[in-house]
């Protein structure tokens, strides 16, 4: 028997439209081909990176990392999606555009956040639409 091998630990929302969706799952999906890591470890939140850079939660993701490591894991994969409930909640921004500035913060201080927590993994970052989705550098 083969061992099995996963070497990115992909964090994204708990929205449910992932799988009541199939635009949505069907974006994320090409994401996951794109980076090759249709065999990941999944690691879900509310409002993905959100929820990583929430002090409260700093003890659960310290210990993803821990347990991230201990399977092999060398690459972190980020997927915010415009459209989140969680981030509406908490910033309730006025529009799309701000809406999307808020993502973009979120996703800049998750990246901060693993590169002071966890160094050594590489750090891939996307903005899911709906049905599309972009690299952010």
């Amino acid at each position: 028997m083969s061992k099995h091998y996963s070497d990115a630990m992909v964090i994204r929302c708990a929205d449910d439209r992932y799988s009541a969706n199939r635009e949505f799952e069907a974006a994320f999906l090409s994401i996951l081909k794109k980076e090759e890591a249709l065999d990941h470890f999944q690691a879900y939140g509310f409002g993905a990176g959100l929820e990583v850079i929430n002090n409260d939660n700093l003890r659960l993701w310290l210990d993803r990392i821990r347990l991230a490591k201990s399977l092999g894991i060398k690459r972190i994969i980020l997927v915010q999606h415009l459209d989140c409930g969680a981030i509406k909640d908490v910033y309730k921004p006025a529009d799309e555009k701000a809406e999307r500035e808020h993502n973009l913060d979120i996703i800049y201080s998750t990246r901060n956040f693993f590169a002071q927590n966890a160094p050594g993994f590489a750090f891939t970052a996307y903005l899911q639409n709906l049905d599309k989705f972009e690299v952010i550098n």
